[in-house]
């Protein structure tokens, strides 16, 4: 983990700002085993009316900073925004690319997430649990959360989650490599950045990003593949409701794994917005995707009771 001048971490919801920024204000937060994560939060101009909280959950290889662009968007329409680093990515403790267990990744979200509802709920009883929004691998991460009943939402947001995949997409010559090796032995993990999104900027800046890694591990590869899958088979079990959006030019995940996704969600409480053409990357797309996108993030929050 990069030396942040940090002491000994502090625990999840007391800690202390490392860095002020016009963004975010940022601190280290240690799990219940010892596992520190690097957190950020952005709040709304005194100006609008607060709408909620929402808890960002990123991706495979990348970071929460990456989300700056969204959360200014979600700040700008009411809500409170709280995301982190996983354990192994961005700035948090661990092997870059591992996982300390084979639900590491859920645990520390529920940590994550009950944490921020606490707070939100300290400074006002009637306040709704926070939203949560995963993109890809952090999709497949909420996925699991809910159908394995760890997390319980006001509502929830998967953005070209990588769940159910199979022989397709999800870099699948470095995870089935991975498969073979010994848990903790990390392979590049394919990501094609050009396929992120069709803005080439996006692929660049990832490529010059300090915090982002191409590192996966056979236990990281295994928790996609298995518990991504088990996501799908469990997801009646969903107890609130999602938005589901798919990029259907996606050539990072197959976009069939979160087709079934969607046929096995509770109709009645699923939205899904696919977008034809589209890479993975919704929030991150050329215009005017990134726009139909957020309008379609937009529209679904207003109609949320």
């Amino acid at each position: 983990m990069p030396d942040l001048g940090r002491g000994s971490g502090s625990p999840l919801g007391s800690g202390s700002p490392l860095a002020p920024s016009r963004e975010a204000a940022v601190w280290l937060a240690t799990t219940p085993d010892g596992t520190e994560l690097f957190l950020r939060e952005w709040t709304p101009a005194p100006a609008i009316t607060p709408r909620g909280s929402i808890l960002l959950v990123h991706g495979l290889g990348e970071h929460s900073g990456r989300y700056r662009r969204l959360a200014g968007f979600l700040t700008e329409n009411g809500y409170r925004v709280r995301a982190y680093d996983h354990a192994g990515f961005g700035r948090s403790d661990g092997a870059r690319g591992h996982i300390r267990r084979p639900l590491s990744l859920v645990d520390d979200l529920a940590t994550v997430f009950e944490d921020f509802d606490a707070v939100v709920r300290g400074e006002d009883a009637t306040a709704p649990p926070p939203l949560v929004l995963g993109h890809s691998m952090g999709g497949c991460v909420v996925a699991r959360a809910l159908s394995g009943g760890r997390l319980h939402p006001t509502a929830a947001v998967l953005a070209s989650p990588a769940v159910g995949q199979h022989a397709a997409g999800m870099q699948n010559a470095a995870l089935r490599m991975a498969e073979f090796l010994p848990a903790r032995l990390t392979v590049p993990n394919g990501l094609p950045k050009s396929a992120l999104s069709h803005d080439p900027a996006v692929a660049a800046a990832m490529r010059e990003d300090p915090f982002c890694h191409d590192r996966i591990s056979a236990a990281l590869a295994h928790f996609v593949f298995d518990e991504g899958e088990r996501a799908v088979a469990d997801a009646g079990r969903v107890p609130c409701p999602v938005l589901l959006l798919i990029a259907s030019a996606d050539r990072v995940i197959d976009p069939a794994g979160e087709r079934r996704l969607a046929a096995a969600l509770p109709a009645a409480t699923t939205r899904v917005e696919e977008f034809p053409g589209a890479y993975h990357e919704l929030f991150n797309e050329a215009e005017p995707t990134r726009a139909f996108a957020l309008d379609a993030l937009r529209g679904w929050l207003e109609g949320l009771k």
